[in-house]
This record gives C-alpha cells, structure tokens and sequence, in this order.
C-alpha cells in the first residue's frame, strides 16, 4: 500500500508550514534577544545612576554630620 496524491499533499504542506514557523520562531528569538540586549543597556544606565544619586546622598549625610557636630561642639562651650 502505498502513499496517496492525498498523503503526499498533506506531507507537503505540513512540511511548507514546518519551515514558515521556524522562521517566525527564529524572528521571535531575534527580537527577544535584541528586547534583551535594549533592556540590559536601560539597567546598566540605572544602575549608574542610582550609584550617582547614592554617592550625592553620601555627600549630603556626610555635610549633615558635620553640621550636627560643629552645632554640638558650639554649645559644649
């Protein structure tokens, strides 16, 4: 018993419909991984600037200190 007209269509289409969706697979995987490449860069940005905005608070804690002592100092004399 061999393949049909039918079997052999059917073959052939599931296999044209093989090769469509591993080319929309790999697009998603291109598009996810240039999504990830995006979202990478926006986290080293935040993380430079969060690190910025830490050092300024250490700046301000730091003055803040200093007033504190200097007050406390004046009003041992």
């Amino acid at each position: 018993m061999g393949l049909t007209e039918s079997d052999t269509d059917f073959v052939t289409n599931a296999s044209a419909q093989i090769i469509v969706l591993e080319a929309r697979i790999q697009k998603l995987i291109e598009s996810a991984d240039s999504q990830k490449a995006v979202l990478a860069g926006k986290i080293v940005q935040i993380e430079a600037t969060l690190n910025q905005q830490i050092v300024e608070l250490n700046t301000k804690i730091a003055a803040a200190r200093a007033t504190i002592n200097t007050i406390a100092a004046n009003q041992k004399d």
